[in-house]
């Protein structure tokens, strides 16, 4: 595990490091669940700490624009610009959108519970089975 907390990534290592690490849990000389679980934690503690210190982060950036920074990156202030809409026509659409979404959402039900196709009595459509392709994954929990 001493693998994963002592990594000194930079842009150009960062491929390299990866491959030395997946290489390591394929040959059997790192527990994936380990690294599993620290890269949970990893996008958990980005999730708690970035926002908190947004503005500072901002204000560093500024005196580094253009220049290489560290680990072989540079920082790039982009603006985004998030809208706020009070329009009738906007709000009846959305209405619009969320009924369709419902509606296809009670489709896909219906289509993963059937077994064998079969017609619709009401269109004479023929539904199909939906297709499952079943896939594991770790959920961590606490």
């Amino acid at each position: 595990m001493n693998d994963l907390t002592k990594l000194n990534l930079t842009a150009e290592t960062l491929p390299i490091v990866a491959n030395e690490l997946i290489r390591k849990v394929k040959d059997g000389e790192i527990n994936p669940l380990d690294v599993s679980v620290q890269i949970k934690l990893m996008n958990d503690f980005e999730k708690l700490v970035k926002p908190q210190i947004a503005d500072e982060i901002i204000a560093e950036a500024e005196k580094w624009q253009k220049q290489a920074f560290k680990y072989g990156l540079y920082p790039k202030i982009v603006t985004k610009t998030d809208y706020e809409y009070d329009d009738c026509v906007l709000d009846e659409l959305d209405r619009q959108i969320a009924a369709l979404k419902e509606q296809a959402d009670e489709r896909k039900k219906l289509l993963k519970a059937l077994k064998t196709p079969m017609v619709d009595p009401e269109t004479g459509e023929e539904m199909k089975p939906a297709k499952g392709t079943p896939s594991s994954y770790v959920k961590w929990e606490k």
